[in-house]
């Protein structure tokens, strides 16, 4: 029986790469392979999640920033658990499990080793060193690596361009999303999404603009902020609501310094901070828009999750944008860091509100066509068939 590992630093029910990652392990497991996930400390599967059959590896070492002393350990964890195991593939994901697990596949002598790329580990906006330094890192894993699979074709050209990989080593596959999650959005009660709205503001004029991100500094929540500050000096009653959290949860400094902009802005009463919500897609519907203004994504799920309960989203130009977004279609987009731009998006919205519902319909089309899971899974499994097969595993 063919063994496959997959190795992720976070496996996490509130992560997209978590969610995706798990359904990848259950599809493999139905088709037969034996399936193994080494994890590191960030573990917290859903409670509904049916691991059984899959063998997991709790790696605390294996943390998602980078962290030297740890990374050293979690190197020689990694090889350990490798060379005790002998899969015959390693799938791993995101940066630092991608450099780490690609390593002590090397080591360990693992015959074919894979890597998906979630986002890019050397987005412009990054100092030039770091840029160097990371990009170079990829170079040297990228020897190792026998497929990548990519979640954007933006992406991968990004890999192609920066010469870490090759077009017929590659592949693209776009995150699903169940369909079960499709009729869940539609049947959404119109009660469930006013005590949303109330429970958020009281104000039935409000323009509700919300921001679905972890709380980390490449997100930018600051300019959010700022663009709220923008509308209502133009006489838009509009409100912010930020759902999520921390993450890590060492960076609650930059929560801290969001409270503060918002208090020396005087837009209190009109920013909120919702924390982590398990209800995400009701809530997002719940809203009038969707606001993004990172600095860098590989493709973004909040633009997917958005299109996919019908609401429009105004957005900072990222990696993967134009992929999932027809501009002033389905959606805009403004350059990098344009406040001005995106207010005056937002406002348009805000003062033709049929136009606005006409939007969202458009791109709940288009989503729910493109991002769908199980042609995901079918995807994935027929890679891994092909794959295995051309390096002479697996018989036609």
């Amino acid at each position: 029986m063919i063994h496959i590992n997959h190795i992720i630093s976070n496996f996490n029910a509130k992560t997209m790469s978590g969610r995706r990652t798990y359904a990848t392990l259950v599809a493999l497991r139905r088709e037969g392979y034996q399936v193994s996930l080494i994890v590191g400390k960030d573990f917290q599967p859903a409670p509904d999640w049916n691991l059984a059959g899959i063998q997991i590896f709790h790696l605390p070492d294996l943390v998602k920033n980078i962290a030297p002393d740890q990374d050293i350990k979690a190197l020689h964890g990694l090889t350990e658990i490798l060379r005790r195991h002998r899969p015959q593939v390693i799938h791993t994901h995101l940066a630092k499990a991608g450099v780490l697990g690609r390593l002590a596949a090397r080591l360990a002598g693992v015959p074919l080793i894979m890597h998906t790329v979630h986002g890019p580990t050397f987005p412009p906006v990054l100092p030039k060193a770091k840029q160097l330094a990371f990009k170079s890192m990829e170079k040297i894993c990228s020897r190792v690596t026998d497929h990548f699979i990519f979640v954007g074709e933006e992406l991968r050209q990004d890999y192609i361009n920066a010469g870490i990989c090759r077009n017929g080593l590659t592949s693209v596959i776009r995150t699903g999303r169940p369909q079960e999650e499709f009729a869940a959005v539609d049947a959404i009660p119109a009660s469930q999404l006013a005590a949303i709205r109330r429970s958020i503001t009281a104000a039935p004029e409000a323009f509700l603009i919300g921001v679905v991100s972890r709380l980390a500094p490449m997100k930018r929540l600051e300019e959010a902020i700022q663009i709220l500050h923008l509308l209502r000096q133009q006489g838009i009653p509009a409100h912010l609501a930020i759902a999520g959290a921390p993450d890590p949860p060492e960076e609650t400094h930059y929560r801290d310094a969001l409270r503060q902009l918002t208090a020396s802005l005087e837009l209190a009463p009109y920013v909120h901070f919702i924390g982590f919500r398990e209800d995400i897609l009701p809530f997002m519907k719940a809203m009038d828009a969707l606001l993004l203004t990172s600095s860098y994504e590989g493709l973004p799920n909040v633009v997917v999750e958005a299109g996919i309960v019908g609401r429009p989203i105004v957005v900072y130009e990222v990696c993967g944008l134009r992929e999932l977004i027809v501009d002033g279609e389905t959606g805009y987009v403004v350059p990098q860091g344009d406040r001005h731009g995106a207010t005056a998006k937002l406002k348009y919205l805000a003062q033709n509100p049929i136009f606005c519902s006409d939007m969202g319909h458009k791109a709940s089309q288009v989503m729910r066509q493109k991002f769908n899971l199980e042609k995901m899974l079918a995807e994935k499994i027929k890679l891994y068939r092909e794959f295995l097969t051309t390096k002479g595993f697996l018989t036609c």
